[in-house]
């Protein structure tokens, strides 16, 4: 008889009925499964962004449009040389549905107070800094450069370089220049 010293699954089994085994070999991989941990690789430049305990989601490959709701758990000290870092969601897992090793894709979901414009209003120069027009009270454009952060399909997060209340220019773009008048619509 063997006893395991603690509750879990049998994730592996490394001997059959009726062989003989050595001393100190390890017989069978018991695992938790409920909460099931979800290995997330994150971009490095979210670092300062995941935190525990925050909200996550994981859509796993074989049941696409399902999602499972968990939590930041744990979160790796080390950034790799691919720079990715490993943060673990806690996923309940009562059922025993979700099966160790299965891929997915993470989202973990985070509030965050900021500036962002429509990225059709940022221009790219050769040297690959960011500009932007922006509208002073006399209805003149001034190009200014700025500092972006976070991105998604459609917007920008923008660090430094404007302020809130100013007013973007993202429509009429080609051909504009520092100083033109503008006709705001």
């Amino acid at each position: 008889k063997v006893t395991s010293p603690c509750s879990g699954i049998v994730m592996e089994k490394k001997v059959n009925e009726g062989e003989y085994v050595a001393a100190n070999v390890t017989l069978f991989q018991i695992g938790q499964t409920d909460p099931i941990l979800f290995d997330a690789m994150v971009s490095e430049e979210y670092i300062n962004i995941v935190k525990l305990g925050k909200n996550g989601s994981v859509e796993f490959n074989v049941w696409p449009g399902k999602t499972f709701k968990g939590i930041v758990s744990k979160i790796e000290g080390k950034i790799e040389t691919s720079k990715i870092f490993h943060v673990y969601i806690s996923i309940a897992n009562p059922n025993f549905k979700i099966k160790p090793g299965l891929s997915g894709f993470a989202k973990i979901y985070f509030k965050k107070k900021c500036i962002v414009v429509p990225n059709i209003s940022i221009l790219k120069t050769l040297d690959r800094k960011a500009h932007i027009f922006i509208i002073d009270s006399h209805n003149r454009a001034h190009i200014v450069e700025v500092e972006t952060g976070l991105m998604n399909s459609q917007y920008t997060e923008i660090l430094k370089g404007i302020k809130d209340g100013d007013l973007v220019v993202t429509a009429g773009l080609k051909g504009l220049r520092d100083n033109d008048i503008v006709k705001i619509q």
